[in-house]
């Protein structure tokens, strides 16, 4: 197993210095390595923020998949709007 925390230390400066889209690349990575369904959680509300529609709905099609997970009603009911719309806002 790789440690993540590098990474989670990089994702912070990212976070705290705006850099979003980095931001949400270092947590795509992290996601990867190790799963949990907090990275997704903060990948899509980043990629709400940004206006990335796509990712955010597949991000949310991962946190209800993720065995254990319990995705808020609010986070599924994203979910069905960015389906509903076919991934645009």
């Amino acid at each position: 197993p790789e440690d993540t925390e590098p990474l989670k230390q990089l994702a912070r400066l990212y976070y705290s210095t705006q850099k979003l889209h980095l931001y949400a690349a270092t947590l795509e990575r992290l996601q990867a390595i190790s799963p949990s369904s907090g990275t997704l959680r903060e990948l899509a509300a980043t990629y709400d923020f940004l206006g990335e529609y796509p990712a955010q709905q597949r991000t949310l099609e991962a946190l209800a998949a993720l065995s254990g997970a319990r995705p808020t009603p609010q986070e599924l009911l994203a979910l069905v709007r960015l389906q509903s719309y076919g991934g645009e806002h």
